[in-house]
């Protein structure tokens, strides 16, 4: 019988630590996050335009702008040009606001422009989400004690915090295929299909951002086939 760790009630002392932890975590991912360029992002911002006007136009073979294919990172660059355009149309965009959103690329007149700094925020946030959802099913299978070091090793990895912080594919596309493979772990430990078809959506997510992500997506699949279920 599977153990419910979830009764294991946390103490105060456990409950700050990661409180702080995923404060912390968050921080790291949008302190400072406006004083780099990058070349790739550029790249990105153009695609998101281009991604955007053939959807305007409904010429959707036009939506195909790579061969990663990075759908949902042209999603995430469409929708911030989209609400940047409409806050400079609306006269709502004050300078207090687009200082906010880059005030060194102002002060130097450089990239990254508003419409990339909010891409990159909102990255940062889809891929904080992503750790404290893998806390939440990090309790399904592991002690309260593993699953928080578990979290906190995934958390402050140098190399997925910087990838967390550009317009780009990498640190959303580890963020889902981590998910996919902590959800079917959930469902190896419970046998629950919600968890099996969580895993499924996480790892077409991971595909969706690139091509190396359907690796997770025959994750499923294989547990049918060793008879999980």
């Amino acid at each position: 019988m599977a153990t419910d760790y979830r009764e294991q009630a946390p103490s105060w002392a456990y409950r700050l630590v990661l409180v702080v932890m995923l404060a912390l975590a968050l921080f790291l991912r949008q302190w400072r996050i406006d004083e780099f360029i990058t070349i790739d992002e550029n790249r990105w911002h153009e695609r998101s335009a281009d991604f955007a006007a053939a959807l305007a136009a409904h010429d959707y073979a036009e939506t195909f702008r790579s061969e990663h294919p990075g759908v949902t990172s042209m999603w995430v660059g469409a929708a911030s040009q989209s609400i940047v355009q409409g806050l400079r149309s609306a006269a709502a965009f004050s300078p207090w606001l687009e200082r906010a959103l880059a005030p060194l690329a102002l002060e130097r007149d450089l990239p990254p422009y508003p419409e990339t700094l909010l891409t990159r925020r909102l990255m940062a946030l889809g891929a904080w989400l992503g750790v404290v959802g893998l806390y939440l099913l990090g309790r399904r299978f592991l002690s309260a004690g593993a699953n928080l070091f578990a979290t906190m090793f995934i958390a402050f990895d140098p190399l997925y915090i910087a990838s967390s912080r550009i317009h780009n594919l990498d640190g959303l596309l580890a963020c889902f295929v981590t998910l996919a493979l902590w959800a079917l772990l959930c469902y190896g430990e419970r046998r629950r299909r919600s968890y099996l078809l969580l895993s499924a959506a996480c790892a077409q997510m991971a595909h969706y951002y690139d091509l190396p992500g359907g690796s997770a997506a025959g994750m499923a699949d294989v547990a049918e086939r060793l008879g999980l279920d």
